[in-house]
């Protein structure tokens, strides 16, 4: 039978110019030890706001391993058992903001600053103020509150 021809992958440029656009993964982390879920504060964030921990999949890496990398990076935390949870737009230009649970293993919370300023473990009873309704964070912590409640 013969080969046949490679196909050329269109250059970036070329795809731009039709309509499609490199997507950049965003991952959003819901981390888990029991009857606790950490998140964390950026500076970024509004007065008080507490969050899901999120990153950016970097070339090669897989979601699962972007996931157990960033909260690594993040708050010195190792997870295992990474599982989808769910997807949403982002509002970052060609950007996806894909949800994970990921179970605790071990460490201590060590912050990343200036990224960090803040980061500890929640139980339902003790969440702080948390992100809007519409986001995939915010989706991810009512799951837990509903798993614990």
């Amino acid at each position: 039978m013969p080969s046949r021809p490679k196909r050329k992958e269109p250059a970036e440029s070329e795809l731009a110019a039709r309509g499609h656009r490199r997507r950049h993964g965003h991952v959003g982390l819901g981390a888990i030890d029991g009857d606790r879920c950490v998140l964390g504060r950026s500076p970024r964030f509004a007065p008080t706001m507490w969050s899901c921990l999120a990153g950016f999949v970097e070339p090669g890496e897989t979601l699962e391993e972007a996931v157990a990398r960033e909260i690594e990076e993040e708050v010195g935390v190792r997870v295992g058992d990474v599982r989808y949870f769910g997807s949403q737009a982002w509002p970052f230009p060609h950007s996806l903001m894909i949800g994970f649970k990921a179970r605790y293993l071990a460490g201590e919370i060590r912050l990343a600053e200036p990224e960090i300023e803040a980061a500890g473990w929640f139980r339902v009873d003790t969440l702080p103020p948390l992100p809007s309704s519409i986001s995939i964070a915010r989706t991810l912590i009512e799951d837990f509150i509903a798993r614990k409640t």
